[in-house]
């Protein structure tokens, strides 16, 4: 469905977090403007350390359409997690 409506191919390569947080350490390092990992989901204890080192892309859950729909924007969960 992604290909056929968004033509984006996604491909799963499953890793060890620790292992895609420095690849992503590096790359930022190396001021490489483009990475090989476009999206990962990570727990509360990597996040903080994948926000120390800087390499979050910032704020973008408002532009997604279920967010907008279905999450209270003013939680103490969504506010803090």
């Amino acid at each position: 469905m992604l290909k056929d409506k968004y033509d984006i191919t996604l491909k799963r390569v499953p890793m060890n977090i620790e292992d895609i947080l420095n690849k992503l350490i590096g790359d930022k390092q190396a001021n490489n403007k483009k990475g090989t990992v476009d999206v990962v989901w990570i727990n509360e204890e990597n996040f903080y350390t994948a926000k120390q080192a800087g390499i979050l892309y910032g704020p973008f859950a408002e532009k997604l359409p279920n967010f907008n729909k279905y999450i209270d924007k003013n939680s103490i969960e969504v506010k803090s997690d």
